[in-house]
This record gives C-alpha cells, sequence and structure tokens, in this order.
C-alpha cells in the first residue's frame, strides 16, 4: 500500500484546522457570543493566533465562513425538495425562500449561527451561490424581471434574515407569516402579486 504523500497530508491537515475554526466560529455564534476576540476563537479551538491568519484575514472573514457553513448545511435539505418541484424555476426558487424560513424548526443551531452573524454584519456572505443560480435560471426563463438584481437579492436575502431572527425572539410568528414574506419576496423579484401569493402558500412537496 502506498502511504499518503507529505503534500497531501499537509493539505488534509489544513483543511481539518479550518473546519476546526469554523466549528469553533459556529458555535460561539450560536451561543450569542458575538463578541469573542481572535485569541478566544484560537484558544478554543487550540490552535496559534499565526495559524488563523493563515486561513482567515479576520474575524468578519471567519464568521462569515461559519455562516455559509450553516447555510449549505440548509440548502442540502433544501435542494432534496426542490427536486421534487414541477420543473418551473419560480417555485426552485419559492421552496428555497419558503425553507430557509423555516430554519427555527429544522436546524435550530444554523439558525442561531446565521441570525447572530447579522447583528453585527448585516450583509456578510447574505446571498449564497445556489440562491443567485436559482434566481438567475427564473431570469433566463423569464419568471422574473427586476431593474437592479443584484440589489434586490441582497434585499430579499436580508429580509428573510430578519424572519428567521424574528421567530426566534416571538415563536408567535408561524409558518403562515414565512410564506407571506415569500410572497412579498416573489413580487420584489418582478413577479405578478396574484401569482405569488398562490406560489408562496402551495403545499411544500415531502
Amino acid at each position: 500500500m502506498t502511504d499518503t504523500p507529505p503534500s497531501n497530508r499537509a493539505a488534509v491537515r489544513r483543511e481539518r484546522t479550518r473546519n476546526a475554526l469554523i466549528t469553533t466560529a459556529g458555535d460561539l455564534l450560536a451561543g450569542g457570543e458575538t463578541s469573542a476576540t481572535i485569541q478566544n476563537i484560537t484558544d478554543q479551538t487550540d490552535v496559534a493566533v499565526g495559524t488563523f491568519y493563515n486561513h482567515f484575514s479576520s474575524r468578519e472573514d471567519l464568521y462569515d465562513a461559519a455562516v455559509l457553513a450553516a447555510l449549505q448545511t440548509i440548502e442540502k435539505h433544501t435542494v432534496a425538495i426542490q427536486a421534487q418541484a414541477s420543473g418551473d424555476p419560480a417555485e426552485v426558487v419559492s421552496i428555497g425562500i419558503r425553507c430557509f424560513g423555516r430554519m427555527p424548526e429544522q436546524f435550530p443551531r444554523e439558525t442561531r449561527i446565521v441570525s447572530e452573524a447579522a447583528k453585527f454584519r448585516p450583509l456578510g456572505p447574505a446571498v449564497s451561490d445556489r440562491f443567485r443560480r436559482d434566481v438567475d435560471a427564473a431570469v433566463a426563463a423569464g419568471r422574473f424581471r427586476c431593474d437592479d438584481l443584484e440589489m434586490t437579492l441582497l434585499l430579499v436575502a436580508g429580509g428573510m434574515t430578519r424572519v428567521i431572527t424574528s421567530r426566534i425572539s416571538d415563536p408567535s410568528l408561524d409558518i403562515g407569516r414565512v410564506d407571506n414574506a415569500t410572497s412579498i419576496a416573489l413580487r420584489m423579484l418582478g413577479m405578478d402579486a396574484a401569482e405569488a401569493d398562490e406560489m408562496a402558500h402551495r403545499p411544500l412537496p415531502a
């Protein structure tokens, strides 16, 4: 059996350290600790401060990575539901937004990470690559039309982040409010109001 080359072992160790830092940052955010210093983070991860800077340029850069990791966890679940959609790219976007709004019930840790990071880094990596691709596909198919797509994406992502943050602090904000917010988001993207409202309130695939 051939031994793993030293360069590959170094890459594995590097990736393991990076993931450990992201996990620590996620745990801190999930616990509401938004003021942790880089020293706090490296102490909890058991790495040197210098090692931190081999992977991230700042604490905010690390927190962005923790938010993206949380969003990727949600997206694995969301993609499985989207795969059962009708094939309409606008419905794929609608399902993605509705699943994001349902995060507090299904992914409480990831919800805390996103909502706590938003308190001091309002935009951050708010628009995930997956969401952007889904919206681009709907625009290309003529399902969405808006004058400034980039700004609209930021408004939608920021608004839905605010929705889940509000749902954490006020459990009376139920799923119906999530679907109402989805209808508003679809209209912001250029969908007819009646169609947006119907699509946002369809039964979700199992």
